[in-house]
């Protein structure tokens, strides 16, 4: 998703190569779990005494490599070779988590403090047109959803779907067309679900974001202005406020959750009774069930696996698709980048011994009206200046605009004759 390339672009080298240190361990992951589903065949055929000809020939040619000449030993041998594959799976998926989820919370540390220095460096007129709450709920609220709602499910995604491929095409070698019927239906019943609902989940995010800005605004004017609402006996009345937006943010959430979950429940009992389906059909048709057992055994533990990484896929894509408009918020934040240079650092001293300079100074917030309109002060060196006015006359904007705060809209300032 173009998205997920433009926030990878954002990140440090170091975050990259440890990305693809990542990436190739969950492939690594992969293969062996495969590996593992397919040992369960060789070792059921030999429980079984029976099985195709292809897999006993295979049996037979690594136990003459081996040289195990007692049967029993050598059946012991590959049960006890397929449960190492499956442990080794294990501990392997294990440390590929524990590094997934590190990696993922790290990129939510350094996305939320490139998103704080972002707005810190901002012009003053950017800020004050923005809502603080809005941008602390984007630094805080939505990088932790970043995190839970995008860049884990991304990353499992990635994970699950090589888990899938290489399952499948290990079965495909063993039994390719009871494989590729599997494929289908489990894959088909996904996309399809996915392709009915997927406008549904970015609707629903949509909300989501917007209940979330909401619910963070109201909040935080109630907090702002908690003594006069107590003095005039209206908390309350902005309380419910509060009600609207965090109930549409809520049930925007069930509903993605819901969503999510419902194809496990259509796909298991259709693919539990698949495996009793060929069953009753090697019954019914006479045929030998012992032979059978082996291909039925692969079949059900490939089952096992991959209804979890077909329902996993189905999950992240549902969410991603959900937490798009909120992503896209953030990198439209993080691309914009700094409006100046601004290393929190003092700017260098200008001599004043002179005398400080308005000439005709104008400025406007950015909404067409000017707040102060050719003003010319001259300010002496070691004087003392007192500014009197009305209430919203401007004068906080006059000292901001001194202090080099805010820059004039037109006319300009000089310290002893150097623009400030």
């Amino acid at each position: 998703m173009r998205q997920f390339i433009e926030l990878f672009r954002l990140l440090e080298l170091a975050q990259r190569r440890r990305l693809r240190l990542i990436l190739f361990g969950i492939t690594v992951a992969a293969i062996i779990d495969a590996a593992g589903v397919a040992s369960i065949a060789p070792f059921l055929a030999l429980v079984a005494n029976s099985g195709s000809p292809a897999i006993m020939g295979a049996l037979g040619g690594l136990r003459s490599f081996i040289g195990v000449a007692d049967a029993s030993s050598f059946m012991i041998l590959v049960g006890l070779l397929s449960l190492a594959v499956i442990v080794t799976s294990s501990v392997l998926n294990a440390w590929v988590t524990w590094a997934q989820v590190r990696f993922t919370y790290k990129i939510g540390f350094i996305v939320s403090r490139r998103l704080l220095a972002s707005y810190l460096a901002k012009d003053q007129v950017v800020l004050l047109n923005r809502n603080s709450a809005e941008m602390g709920k984007n630094i805080l609220s939505e990088v932790d959803r970043l995190v839970g709602s995008a860049l884990l499910p991304a990353i499992t995604l990635v994970s699950r779907i090589t888990l899938a491929v290489c399952i499948v095409l290990i079965l495909l070698m063993i039994e390719p067309i009871l494989a590729l019927f599997l494929a289908i239906v489990l894959g088909g019943v996904y996309v399809a679900i996915y392709l009915i609902i997927k406008r549904r989940l970015a609707s629903v995010g949509d909300a989501a974001m917007e209940g979330n800005r909401a619910r963070f605004q109201a909040i935080a004017e109630v907090f702002a202005a908690l003594r006069e609402l107590r003095l005039y006996g209206r908390v309350s009345n902005f309380v419910q406020r509060f009600d609207a937006p965090a109930l549409a943010y809520a049930n925007a959430h069930a509903s993605a959750l819901c969503i999510g979950q419902m194809p496990k429940f259509i796909l298991e009992p259709m693919a539990f009774g698949g495996v009793i389906l060929i069953v009753l059909y090697q019954i019914r048709s006479g045929g030998n069930l012992a032979t059978a057992m082996p291909i039925i055994g692969l079949f059900a533990f490939a089952g096992y696996r991959l209804l979890p990484a077909f329902q996993n896929i189905f999950l992240a894509f549902s969410t991603l698709r959900f937490y798009l408009p909120a992503l896209q918020v953030l990198l439209n934040d993080l691309k914009g980048g700094p409006d100046r240079s601004d290393d929190g650092r003092m700017p260098a001293r200008i001599p004043f011994a002179g005398e400080l300079v308005l000439r005709d100074v104008a400025f406007s917030y950015g909404d067409g009206v000017d707040v102060l309109d050719a003003i010319n002060i001259a300010i002496q060196a070691k004087s003392s200046v007192g500014l009197i006015g009305r209430t919203g006359s401007g004068k906080t904007t006059l000292v901001s605009l001194i202090l080099g705060l805010l820059s004039p809209t037109s006319g300009s300032i000089r310290v002893d004759g150097v623009p400030l």
